[in-house]
């Protein structure tokens, strides 16, 4: 016979009772493979469109807004397993602009003052019914990458602290890279 010692039999068990169990009464598709709806991507950019700065300055809660800016601000401004970004005014320069800086990530302005980036970013979302992120991330999504020009359509919200800026999106369109 086959002999176990307590705590190995133990966590045989358990692993084996996860197993059988695991899936019962739940769904099989994981949380990052929602599906974003494809008219998010807009063909045509909207007419009008403001810069991030001036978003910032005027958008009110509940606001129909259209703003311009760059995917960045952030070292990885694209929230993976979110269908959420922040974007940077187009005034705020990019490390790339500098041609004697090699950095790896040069979206995210590190080569401005950080308050001017802070100051310069808005965070876009896509939201289900339930006003929460979709659980889908956003990178390469209708050519949406770091660096990538974004014109940005939706309802504009205020984080906790008033001065937070979100966008809950509608619509979506790239204009550059």
């Amino acid at each position: 016979m086959f002999k176990f010692d307590r705590m190995p039999g133990v966590v045989c068990l358990a692993a084996l009772i996860l197993l059988v169990g695991c899936g019962r009464g739940t769904s099989t598709t994981p949380a990052s493979e929602v599906e974003l709806p494809a008219e998010l991507i807009l063909s045509e950019p909207p007419a009008v469109a403001v810069d991030v700065k001036t978003a910032l300055a005027s958008a009110r809660e509940g606001d129909d807004i259209v703003v311009r800016g760059r995917v960045g601000g952030r070292g990885d401004p694209l929230v993976a397993g979110r269908a959420v970004m922040t974007i940077l005014d187009l005034s705020v320069a990019t490390c790339d602009a500098n041609p004697d800086d090699n950095c790896r990530t040069p979206w995210d302005a590190c080569c401005e003052d950080p308050a001017t980036v802070r100051q310069s970013t808005v965070v876009v979302q896509v939201v289900g019914p339930d006003g929460q992120p979709l659980r889908a991330g956003l990178r390469n999504f209708g050519g949406i990458r770091p660096m990538a020009q974004v014109i940005v359509q939706g309802t504009a919200r205020r984080g906790p602290d008033g001065k937070t800026l979100l966008i809950d999106a509608s619509g979506l369109h790239v204009t550059g890279p």
